[in-house]
């Protein structure tokens, strides 16, 4: 099969996560006219068992099916803290991110998630949130935490009111895309995906028709949430207080906090520049 050279970098750039990619894949994820590099089409792509990688190093296509199987159970435990969440009014969508959105979680990794929040309301909603899932026994990834196996990392926490994705690259394109949308109210996701739709330049097929759990938000939920949203600042200062010795690369502000230990989109660029 031939690749255009669209497809081609698609292989290089999911080669950085060892991730080998099917057919149905090259076509999900052919790159945009987004500053495509310069690829000599003749750059070797190899294909063994319907899967493409990088010519020269090898695929790791048995951990790539090992790890669907392991994703499989982590979705269902993703799932049932979205049914927990999706109790606060103030929770308007719930997500899966990273590695178990791309069914690549290993048996060892933790879970993913983002939570968008009714306006003003994201740290009064994070605070009842982290207490709810405790009380129902989920067991909660915190920083420093070695073995992190099934522990749940809600680490992408997004008002409303600030839907939009600051950095723009290749590498949040895809993550953006590569979202699961789990509990969906008020048509949250969908606005979500309209206010990052410069995603789509990268990554013009990446999103997958959603089939999220979609709840109409009431008159009622929006009046709790105008109650949450008079108690927020004070979650914030309390919470922000709390982790502000703790802060390395995340982002902390009134309208959304993103939590990752390392900044992968430095890293990913770098492997990318590498393509000749």
């Amino acid at each position: 099969m031939r690749l255009s050279n669209k497809q081609i970098f698609s292989v290089y750039y999911h080669s950085v996560f060892n991730y080998p990619l099917r057919r149905e894949d090259l076509k999900r994820w052919e790159f945009g006219n987004k500053n495509l590099p310069k690829i000599n089409s003749k750059t070797p792509v190899s294909e063994k068992d319907g899967y493409f990688f990088v010519r020269g190093k090898k695929p790791d296509i048995e951990k790539r099916k090992r790890n669907e199987a392991f994703s499989a159970k982590k979705v269902k435990l993703a799932q049932k803290t979205a049914s927990v969440l999706e109790i606060i009014p103030s929770v308007k969508m719930v997500g899966i991110t990273g590695s178990l959105a791309m069914n690549n979680a290993e048996d060892s990794s933790d879970i993913d998630l983002m939570v968008i929040t009714a306006r003003n309301t994201l740290w009064i909603t994070r605070g009842i949130a982290l207490v709810l899932l405790g009380f129902f026994g989920f067991s909660l990834r915190k920083a420093g935490d070695t073995g992190q196996k099934d522990k749940l990392c809600i680490n992408i926490w997004l008002d409303e009111i600030s839907l939009g994705w600051n950095l723009k690259n290749v590498y949040t394109a895809h993550e953006i895309c590569q979202i699961v949308p789990v509990v969906n109210k008020d048509e949250t996701y969908e606005k979500f995906l309209r206010k990052n739709s410069w995603a789509l330049d990268f990554w013009p097929n990446g999103i997958l028709k959603a089939n999220p759990k979609n709840i109409r938000w009431g008159v009622g939920d929006e009046l709790i949430a105008k109650v949450f949203s008079l108690f927020d600042y004070f979650a914030y200062l309390a919470q922000r207080t709390h982790m502000v010795k703790k802060i390395t690369f995340e982002q902390i502000t009134k309208t959304h906090a993103i939590f990752h230990p390392r900044n992968l989109s430095d890293y990913v660029t770098e492997k990318l520049s590498l393509i000749k």
